[in-house]
């Protein structure tokens, strides 16, 4: 079960969009191609937790090739 904080502010999916930067278009498409944040619906309205939007962001996050390479060099034995 997730905290009730997850679901504060359903957003529409317009809002969802703005949050994420990409168009309200690419949000239908990743919902036909079963991808993107979760989603739930409610009756036909589709809302998106606050909380499902920071875990799609925080799951997607990629280092640069030099950011991965400093970490690397950080972990080798001297």
């Amino acid at each position: 079960m997730r905290d009730a904080r997850y679901f504060d502010g359903m957003l529409s999916t317009r809002e969802a969009a703005r949050v994420l930067g990409v168009s309200p278009r690419t949000l239908e498409h990743w919902r036909s191609i079963a991808t993107g944040p979760t989603y739930s619906k409610i009756g036909r309205a589709v809302r998106y937790a606050r909380g499902a939007l920071v875990q799609f962001i925080e799951e997607n996050q990629h280092m640069s090739a030099l950011e991965m390479s400093a970490l690397l060099h950080s972990f080798k034995v001297r």
